[in-house]
């Protein structure tokens, strides 16, 4: 590398493009922070208007002002990308190194000038000729996770009329299940999706919060912060190579994809009850439910790998610390557990459209269609 070349350059031609990359993101109307720590700020504050907003949507969506929704939702959307394009764009131009793991110094700019390549394939299909970089097509394909929670709030809103249709016979299907089928069934799924939507903001505000506290005091915190906040593409640019997505990997199992679950039983429910717009709604919702997990598979593969691996010596050394053996193994059972769901929720969608009763079991098949007087076979979904 030459004398004075730019962080990660192999060559005078990529030197060249980087410097164009850099010209064209300057020549963008963006904000332009001013620090660091005005960055981080932002990061924080933009975690409240995504939740703060979600009651509006609901009313929206309840009154079938559904035109208005989706607009509103298209300016999020574009906030969010300015937001952190713009931010983006001051860690590529400036020099910001904090202290990370084990005294490790963390260069933010090398980091996000990795970015500013050339794109060389998508899903495995050569691209480079088409001339795309890395950040426009992870900043497009990652913006719909920022609607991921405002979708699932529309689309209980929009179906909550017609679950008064079968609410009763939800109750008799889970009155007999042990322990939980009491409460589940008197909830209704409408009302556990409102509970799991509130349970997935308090998970987030816990990160976002502990990890600016964190970040505040100089450590390397800044990708965890911008996945509490929903930033995916500022984390994804920001995070060091084979860092897991931590937020949303520790989120999927125990809310995310329990979530996905419940507004996939909810179609198959009220399926032959629901209009157009119903199901439009439950279907965006469902979709993007599972899109939100798309950027985790790699790092749960590769996390399941590194601990049933031998080589790794995770399932065979001798642990003497127990704390550490204890910490490995809820990792690993929290890992299986998200794998397992997701099996039985992919299953579960598919028999939507290939059962009658839209319910597809994976311990029995296709169900009896429901019979809205009387007790069904299935009460789980399983």
């Amino acid at each position: 590398m030459a004398d004075g070349a730019p962080l990660l350059s192999t060559s005078d031609t990529t030197v060249e493009e980087e410097k164009i990359q850099v010209e064209r993101l300057n020549r963008l109307p963006l904000y332009k922070f001013q620090s660091f720590e005005q960055l981080k700020k932002a990061v924080w504050w933009s975690f409240f208007p995504e939740y703060l907003s979600l009651p509006l949507f609901y009313w929206l969506s309840a009154a079938r002002m559904l035109k208005t929704s989706y607009a509103l939702q298209s300016l999020f959307l574009a906030g969010s990308s300015f937001l952190q394009l713009s931010g983006f764009k001051f860690l590529v131009t400036n020099q910001v190194k904090v202290r990370g793991t084990k005294g490790k110094v963390v260069d933010y700019q090398e980091l996000t000038r990795n970015f500013l390549a050339p794109l060389e394939t998508i899903m495995g299909i050569p691209v480079k000729c088409l001339g795309f970089r890395r950040w426009s097509y992870d900043l497009v394909s990652l913006a719909p996770n920022y609607l991921t929670v405002i979708t699932t709030v529309q689309a209980i809103a929009t179906v909550e009329d017609e679950w008064l249709g079968v609410e009763d016979a939800f109750q008799r299907r889970w009155e007999n299940v042990a322990v939980i089928g009491q409460y589940v069934g008197e909830l209704g799924l409408p009302n556990i999706l409102k509970i799991s939507v509130a349970v997935d903001m308090m998970f987030h505000a816990f990160y976002v919060h502990t990890q600016y506290e964190i970040s505040r005091y100089g450590s390397d915190a800044f990708d965890i912060l911008s996945e509490s906040a929903n930033l995916l593409f500022l984390e994804k640019a920001t995070q060091k190579p084979g860092t897991l997505h931590m937020v949303r990997t520790m989120a999927a199992p125990l809310v995310k994809v329990p979530m996905i679950w419940m507004k996939v039983s909810l179609l198959a429910l009220l399926y032959n009850s629901l209009d157009y717009a119903g199901k439009k709604s439950l279907l965006i919702a469902i979709c993007l439910g599972f899109y939100s997990l798309v950027p985790i598979l790699p790092g749960w593969a590769d996390a399941i790998w590194t601990l049933i691996n031998p080589k790794t010596s995770f399932c065979c050394e001798k642990f003497d610390n127990w704390m550490l053996f204890a910490l490995l193994s809820t990792a690993f059972f929290l890992l299986l557990a998200f794998g397992v769901l997701m099996s039985i929720v992919v299953v579960h969608f598919v028999g939507v459209f290939a059962c009658p009763s839209h319910d597809l079991s994976v311990l029995h098949g296709c169900t009896d269609v429901l019979n809205f007087s009387g007790n069904a076979s299935n009460a789980s979904g399983l």
